[in-house]
């Protein structure tokens, strides 16, 4: 062949070993990681401890990703109920997600067990959630509201966790709440805290407890099972006591003053009755009152509408709020309506007395309209 020849036959050569690979599709790509790595592990009801938690680990290291760990811690969340941090979750950048937290929140959601795996995922999650960036957000205070709270939390709850650590299961937790004066918001967090930490520790003293279970305690003697349920049993029960007194000693809020123009702003009444020559006292009078006459010019009819406390009469939109419906009475007057009306107007105890036995009864009024006339309060 000529050297010609042999050249352009290289030159193709290079060509094709210059030409682009063909870069594998993400499917192909996973089925291939599957392939090499397996299904993913089984975990349900197995306690997962030294190399076994190991495998585990490593099996989400390699298959999962940032996002699946942030998935993964959220999912547990809701599932306990706590929205608010699974909410707080997503503000936490990608850069700051605990990869681990995220694979112990996805073996414990698909039954798996680790020793402290409650206690574990918490920690690593109020820090977490304890680094979230702080921006300068004036369109919505509430988020760095929230940021801050969240700081709170985090920063007591981990001073009592170094505290137990430091003290060992002695501790008196009612007491360390006292003194810290730790808020109510904060002792309902503690509670959720270690409420999964109490429950396993007294399963452990439990004569059914899973033997798999005992073994990733083994370094505990049964002295020490015991005390440790007896003293998370207590924290519980401490942080309980503490949210009961904390509710019974908080002050009733304060009702918002209405203003008199406010109240009176829907109310109906008639001011003034010229068949009968009535003028209506002021209705702003009513608030206060222990009671007072009104007379509907409509009907004929007579209302003596009496409070059913020392705090007096009140007034809603056209009603009287505040009355007894026991001491209130009407009374239709009938045709003698001038007379009737000038005894309740003279005030004399005697003579309103008499009209009134002679007084046909009704029901008392206790809705103002157009043709309600106040007479006089008491």
């Amino acid at each position: 062949m000529a050297r010609s020849g042999i050249k352009a036959i290289a030159a193709e050569g290079a060509k094709v070993l210059r030409a682009k690979k063909v870069k594998a599709s993400k499917v192909a790509q996973n089925l291939a990681d599957t392939k090499f790595m397996g299904d993913e592990p089984n975990v349900s009801g197995k306690i997962l401890y030294g190399l076994d938690l190991l495998r585990v680990y490593n099996w989400y290291n390699y298959m999962c990703t940032i996002d699946d760990a942030r998935s993964y811690a959220e999912a547990r969340l809701k599932a306990l109920g706590r929205l608010e941090e699974a909410k707080g979750l997503n503000h936490v950048p990608a850069h700051w997600i605990n990869l681990q937290a995220g694979w112990i929140a996805r073996i414990l959601t698909r039954g798996g067990i680790i020793p402290d795996g409650e206690a574990k995922f918490n920690s690593k999650l109020r820090e977490m959630l304890g680094r979230v960036e702080k921006k300068d957000q004036p369109q919505a205070p509430e988020k760095e509201k929230f940021s801050t709270q969240l700081d709170r939390v985090s920063d007591t709850l981990g001073e009592l966790e170094e505290l137990i650590d430091a003290q060992g299961w002695t501790i008196d937790v009612y007491e360390w709440l006292i003194k810290r004066q730790v808020s109510a918001v904060i002792a309902r967090r503690a509670l959720e805290f270690f409420k999964p930490v109490a429950d396993e520790a007294t399963s452990m003293v439990t004569k059914n407890v899973d033997p798999q279970l005992l073994e990733g305690y083994s370094n505990l003697t049964k002295a020490q099972l015991k005390q440790r349920a007896l003293f998370y049993s207590k924290l519980i029960s401490d942080c309980e006591r503490y949210l009961d007194v904390s509710k019974k000693q908080r002050a009733p809020r304060k009702k918002k003053l209405v203003s008199i123009e406010k109240k009176f702003k829907s109310f109906k009444y008639q001011s003034e009755c010229k068949d009968y020559k009535l003028a209506s006292v002021n209705p702003e009078k009513i608030i206060g009152t222990r009671s007072v006459w009104a007379f509907n010019s409509k009907y004929k009819t007579l209302h003596y509408i009496a409070a059913v406390d020392s705090n007096g009469l009140d007034v809603k939109g056209s009603t009287l709020v505040g009355a007894s419906e026991d001491l209130s009475k009407g009374f239709r007057i009938g045709r003698k309506t001038a007379e009737s009306l000038a005894v309740i107007l003279s005030g004399k105890k005697r003579a309103i007395t008499d009209l009134l036995k002679q007084l046909k009864p009704c029901n008392p009024q206790f809705r103002s309209n157009e043709n309600t006339v106040y007479l006089r309060t008491e």
